[in-house]
Formats: structure tokens, sequence, C-alpha cells
């Protein structure tokens, strides 16, 4: 019985290991691993980053943990492909709404009230974005690409315009920054009810003015001059 008792462990251990090459070895679900964004992203929404555990997920996923480690191979990568879900889904609503052949400044008009609709209807998945999933502070090159999609779809837009003399901006890069930072915090104020009450219903007049403003001063040399010291 005692030497029974000690082969059974070999037993299992080697039976583990060949279902982990079994797992290993079969071939990917794009639905599935879809799926498992998704429910992530629901999870992390609403109790939080800390809470959305791989158990949990797996448990509200009807799959195993290890089919989720299978994908994305441990729980910080499955929140950077969350991430980066969402960045497409952004630049993909972004590229659909932007016509390329349009006036420029069409273009950047549209782009910055694309964005603030795209953050109204996207509101769980903007805030993840932006707020509740932790930074990546060891970011590679290429992740560094995808994570700047956003930012580089608006500068290639104002680097065209500037190109056809309708945007003045010194500083294209540095100004679409500003632009999404002004757009992004206007559009976080209308969803939590933020503005003054008398646009909680109505925010149309503020987002008109802010796209206004944004406009008139990548439009307006004279304005950046100032603004710069330069008063002669």
């Amino acid at each position: 019985m005692h030497r029974q008792a000690e082969a059974n462990p070999g037993r299992k251990t080697h039976k583990r290991q060949q279902r982990r090459e079994t797992t290993m070895t079969r071939p990917e679900n794009p639905q599935l691993r879809q799926s498992i964004l998704d429910i992530a992203s629901k999870l992390v929404a609403k109790e939080g980053f800390h809470a959305a555990t791989m158990r949990k997920i797996a448990d509200k996923a009807g799959v195993s943990a290890t089919t989720i480690y299978y994908y994305f191979g441990d729980r910080t990568k499955l929140f950077e492909a969350i991430k980066f879900d969402i960045i497409d889904r952004l630049v993909a609503y972004l590229d659909e709404r932007v016509d390329g052949t349009a006036p420029h400044l069409e273009q950047l008009i549209c782009l910055l009230r694309s964005f603030i609709d795209w953050y109204r209807e996207n509101t769980n998945l903007a805030e993840l974005l932006f707020e509740k999933l932790p930074a990546n502070l060891e970011v590679t090159e290429s992740e560094l690409g995808r994570y700047y999609r956003a930012q580089n779809f608006s500068v290639e837009i104002m680097r065209r315009a500037k190109e056809a003399g309708v945007v003045t901006s010194p500083d294209v890069a540095l100004d679409a920054a500003v632009a999404l930072g002004a757009i992004y915090g206007i559009a976080k104020l209308i969803c939590e009810n933020r503005l003054p009450v008398e646009y909680w219903g109505d925010p149309e007049p503020v987002i008109e003015r802010t796209i206004e403003m944004v406009c008139l001063f990548v439009t307006n040399a004279h304005i950046i001059e100032i603004m710069g010291g330069d008063t002669e």
C-alpha cells in the first residue's frame, strides 16, 4: 500500500502534463478569445481591477483558468489585451466617421466630435482604458505604437491640414495631444453630469464651443504667438 501511494502522485503529474501539452497545441478560437475579453472588461467595469481575478473571469466565461492562460499568458497580458481591444474599437470608430477626402478643417471637427460621441456611447470602455486599468510602465516600442493609435490618427489629420495651410500649429503632435485632452475632459464631464446644471439635459452648446475653441487655437498663429510671449 505504501509503494502504491508513492506511485500515484507520479501518474497524476504525468496526466497533468499531458493535459497541459494538449491544451497548448489546440487551435485558437477567435470568438472565445473575444468573449473572454468582453467578459473581463465588463467585470473590471463593474467590480474594479483588483476584484477581477483570473478565476472569477474564468467562471464568468464558463471556461477554465488554464484556457485564459493559454490565450493571454497571464493576468497582466490579459488586461493589456483589453486595452488594445478598446483602442482598436476607438480607432475603427474614428476611421469610419472621418472622411479623409473632406476639407481638412471638416476632418478635424469630425474627429473631435466623433471622439466625444464614442466616449458617450462607450462610457464603460472609455473609463477602463483611461482610468481603471493600470498603466504599463514597461511597455515595448511596438506596444507603444498600438497605445497611441488614436493619438497618431489625430496627428496625421493635423499634419495634412498644416501642409495644406489650414492649420498653423508649430507642433502638430503637441497640439493634437492638447486637443484630445480637452475633448476627453468635456466628454467625461458630460457623462458624469458635472457640467453646469443648465447643460445636463443638452450639452450640445458646450460641445460645439469646445470644438470651436480647439479649432480656433490650431488655426490661428497669432493666438499661439501671444501665448508664447511674442507680442511684437
